[in-house]
């Protein structure tokens, strides 16, 4: 199955390449990135808020929300017309 991510390019964060990854790891599957026109990035208060637990949990190590540009980009862009299945994390 050919799969391609629809992502906003301000927010490539590291849970999305963790879900290309399972995605990739299905028998048959594979795995494209399109990055969307706009961007729309995380407000402010979300990150913060989202640090704030990492502290409060005393969590250490590589958290989901952390930014992964340029792996996610060094996935290859979709082929015209030949996917099966969009996933919109985007936000548009």
């Amino acid at each position: 199955m050919r799969i391609c991510l629809s992502l906003d390019p301000s927010r490539l964060l590291r849970w999305h390449l963790w879900l290309a990854e399972a995605l990739a790891e299905g028998p048959g599957n594979e795995v494209s990135c399109a990055l969307a026109a706009g961007s729309r990035p995380l407000p402010l208060i979300c990150r913060l808020l989202l640090e704030l637990e990492r502290l409060v949990y005393g969590f250490r190590g590589n958290g989901a929300i952390d930014p992964v540009e340029a792996t996610l980009r060094c996935l290859p862009p979709p082929q015209a017309d030949q996917v099966d299945v969009v996933i919109d994390l985007s936000g548009a």
